[in-house]
């Protein structure tokens, strides 16, 4: 628990460099307290309040998720900028708003082409998914990089 609250502490800090074990603690405590909250919603079957609840747990963490994520990607020696791969599962549903978008402008566009282009796009996102996982799984670059100096005391 501890882990959780250095990161929500740090919640505004895009610098320097956070090791394996803060990332992957804090995302094991978001998860759990997700599951925690979405267990919650289910039992009192989508009650407004809980809906609620959960929707402001998730705004109130997306900053300090985004902030201890670029800080493990600055303790492997890459830039922040990668976690913009992420984005790629998003864009998978992007071909099925094609057919309507087409249909307005009576252009005649075949399902299997939009078909293949989600194919396609699905792909590129498991490979940007397992990039990124490989990412945060990498241990820390020894000694001291261009984000700082290595947070396990090397």
């Amino acid at each position: 628990m501890s882990w959780y609250i250095k990161v929500l502490k740090n919640s505004f800090d895009f610098s320097g460099r956070a090791r394996r074990k803060e990332y992957w603690r804090f995302t094991l405590t978001n998860t759990l307290i997700n599951f925690l909250i979405t267990g919650v919603l289910v039992s009192t079957k989508a009650s407004f309040v809980v809906n609620i609840m959960a929707i402001i747990y998730n705004v109130l963490m997306f900053i300090p998720s985004l902030s201890v994520s670029i800080r493990r990607l600055h303790d492997i020696g890459k830039n922040g900028w990668w976690l913009l791969i992420s984005v790629l599962p998003f864009l998978w549903v992007l071909p099925l708003f094609l057919l309507p978008i087409a249909q307005v402008f009576e252009i005649n566009l075949q399902y299997q082409l939009v078909g293949l282009v989600g194919i396609f796009v699905f792909l590129l996102t498991i490979i940007c998914f397992i990039v990124m996982i490989t990412f945060f799984c990498i241990d820390s670059q020894k000694g001291e990089n261009q984000y700082g100096a290595n947070p396990k005391g090397e």
